[in-house]
């Protein structure tokens, strides 16, 4: 008699995913991709086996909805804008979820300032929204053929265009100082 549930089925799959999770968690790594996947296997079912209600009591109420996040980045110079976007070896990178809160807020230091490992790091990181001073038509072309939204000559304090960003109030050539 096997114990547990047998390989390949989606209960399997799901405590496979919910072990990882946890063990992220320890290390202090995000996991929003494996706890939606959670969330959706728990709201809509697996194979047509496994369902609940449509109060999901026991999830956070985040959960019982379908949450979109937008994930922003800053090229930072110090605790500022950086003046190009090529010469940035530090930026900040925040989630704002559709309740207009900041989830997450994280700083990358880049090894060394390049705009070719930015917007490398701009794919990987899927972010939706980049805000920069200056930044040239190459990289813009680029990162809007991306999709990208790239919001360009803007000036001051990251923390204070993140607030701008996050009620949605900034717009090209904007300068906080």
């Amino acid at each position: 008699m096997q114990k547990g549930f047998p390989p390949g089925s989606p209960f399997r799959k799901l405590l496979d995913v919910a072990e990882k999770l946890r063990d992220g968690d320890r290390l202090g790594y995000p996991h929003t991709r494996a706890r939606k996947y959670i969330v959706g296997v728990l709201c809509r079912g697996s194979g047509g086996r496994f369902y609940c209600k449509k109060e999901t009591t026991g999830l956070p109420a985040e959960a019982k909805e379908t949450i979109k996040m937008r994930k922003v980045l800053i090229p930072l110079l110090g605790d500022d804008v950086a003046p190009r976007f090529d010469l940035a070896a530090e930026v900040l990178v925040a989630v704002i979820d559709d309740k207009k809160r900041v989830t997450e807020e994280r700083t990358i230091i880049l090894p060394q300032a390049s705009a070719e490992a930015l917007c490398n790091l701009i794919v990987t990181e899927k972010v939706d929204q980049v805000i920069c001073c200056a930044i040239e038509e190459e990289y813009f072309q680029y990162l809007t053929w991306k999709n990208v939204k790239v919001i360009d000559s803007v000036m001051g304090s990251s923390h204070e265009i993140l607030e701008k960003v996050r009620i949605g109030k900034l717009c090209n050539g904007d300068a906080l100082l």
